[in-house]
């Protein structure tokens, strides 16, 4: 009888001890998924200020290019949704075109402006 009482106690406790894993799990996916589109936005605050704001084409805003900060938007509304991992990628790929638009608009202070006829 005590060995029963005892596995019993013994899988309930590890079921909840499971669940509560899940739940942090979660809670640091939505951490990282936050922390990544609070980079992302500083990225794309450089790129407006550098006057370089990139357009992307993703299948997160369909077969069109967007700006960055429209992906942004999806990537707020994956987020927001619970859809941390896509919210993550989106955010991560704001974060690099943002970057590379402000070292492209870097390498090209002083240059003249093509002419074109």
């Amino acid at each position: 009888m005590f060995l029963r009482k005892l596995a019993s106690a013994l899988a309930v406790g590890g079921f909840l001890g499971l669940a509560a894993c899940q739940t942090s799990i979660a809670g640091d996916k939505a951490a990282d998924a936050q922390q990544a589109i609070d980079q992302a936005e500083k990225a794309l605050a450089g790129a407006v200020s550098a006057g370089s704001v990139w357009q992307l084409i993703d299948p997160a805003t369909g077969s069109s290019s967007v700006s960055l900060d429209k992906l942004l938007g999806a990537a707020k509304k994956k987020s927001e949704a619970g859809d941390y991992d896509e919210a993550i990628r989106i955010a991560d790929r704001v974060s690099d075109a943002a970057m590379l638009g402000v070292e492209q608009a870097e390498s090209q202070k002083g240059k003249v402006a093509p002419f074109y006829n």
